[in-house]
């Protein structure tokens, strides 16, 4: 009875590392999706970077920064440090004000308050991240 149920023990034993290996096949991302995801983050990293500084470039956004006390040259100087995520995170919350405003959705208030939220934004993740 005891050597069954060695033998018993041992096939769950050697059944649970064989299977192992499937199991963690299963979450494996292809290199292929890899290797994409990398290229198009080197991308769209450049493109981001120039939204922001053409958005911080804008007469509205330096006139709202200035009211706020905020350099507009310090942010767009600190747009180039950001990380990819940060980049991209910014970069779209800056598309979607612009959008905003083209539609009329924001008032100049309400835009100089985004303006100013974005410009703390960037500074704080550039002094965050340093």
């Amino acid at each position: 009875m005891k050597a069954t149920q060695m033998i018993a023990a041992g096939l769950v034993v050697a059944l649970s590392f064989a299977a192992a290996p499937l199991r963690a096949a299963e979450h494996v991302v292809p290199s292929a999706d890899l290797r994409q995801q990398l290229t198009d983050r080197e991308e769209s990293s450049p493109q981001n970077v120039e939204r922001l500084s053409e958005f911080f470039q804008s007469p509205a956004a330096t006139q709202a920064l200035a009211k706020a006390g905020m350099d507009a040259a310090q942010v767009g100087n600190a747009i180039a440090a950001l990380d990819d995520d940060s980049l991209e995170n910014l970069a779209s919350r800056a598309g979607a004000a612009q959008r905003d405003v083209a539609a009329g959705a924001l008032t100049n208030q309400q835009l100089t308050y985004v303006i100013i939220a974005l410009g703390t934004a960037v500074l704080i993740l550039v002094i965050v991240a340093a």
